[in-house]
């Protein structure tokens, strides 16, 4: 298991208000926005549960509303002097979220 923390900036977490912001829009009856922040919300419970594997390979599948299966490669190593990552959600619509960390 693996704790995300979320950095922080004059107390303001970037990425947690891009989530909330996707989240509120899904609420408020945007389809899109709501299967985007359910897959962005299964994808990061099963990096917390799996933590970062060796292979440094997380995929995911998740269902989108009509039955059809999707797949996610929810890691992406990034070429940084620094062992960064990418968190990725692709969809065609609405389009993707990303999201990096260390």
């Amino acid at each position: 298991m693996a704790i995300i923390i979320y950095l922080e900036e004059d107390g303001i977490s970037n990425v947690l208000t891009e989530i909330k912001g996707i989240a509120e829009l899904g609420i408020d009856g945007d389809a899109d926005a709501k299967q985007l922040a359910k897959y962005i919300r299964q994808g990061l419970t099963q990096l917390e549960n799996v933590g970062l594997p060796a292979n440094k390979e997380l995929m995911m599948i998740g269902e989108e509303e009509n039955g059809d299966k999707r797949t996610f490669n929810l890691l992406k190593p990034l070429i940084s002097s620094y062992p960064l990552f990418e968190f990725r959600i692709n969809r065609s619509t609405p389009g993707a979220f990303r999201a990096v960390f260390f």
